[in-house]
């Protein structure tokens, strides 16, 4: 199965294979987007901690930060894009996700 992964901040996004199951590993080295990465990586740790009906938020396994480079190690959770989930979502679904 190929997966495929489309981001819109410009990082490197890559699946690994962790032998019983996947990871992600997202990094920059643009200088001026580690702050922003590291801050987004921190909001989601504490994101992950928090149960959701219908949204699972990836959980942080590691935040390697230098000056010149950062890496997130994170949960890999397959779902739908927006897309395809709000097309066979139902009012419930969608009213949930508004309110989350």
């Amino acid at each position: 199965m190929e997966i495929e992964i489309r981001g819109h901040s410009g990082c490197q996004i890559d699946i690994v294979n962790g032998g019983d199951s996947l990871f992600i590993n997202k990094s920059t080295r643009d200088k001026n987007y580690i702050p922003r990465l590291y801050k987004q990586a921190l909001k989601q740790c504490n994101a992950s901690k928090i149960a959701y009906q219908h949204i699972r938020v990836p959980k942080i396994y590691g935040i390697e930060r230098m000056d010149e480079y950062l890496n997130i190690k994170m949960e890999y959770i397959y779902s739908k894009n927006y897309v395809d989930y709000f097309e066979d979502a139902g009012f419930d679904q969608i009213s949930y996700f508004i309110k989350a």
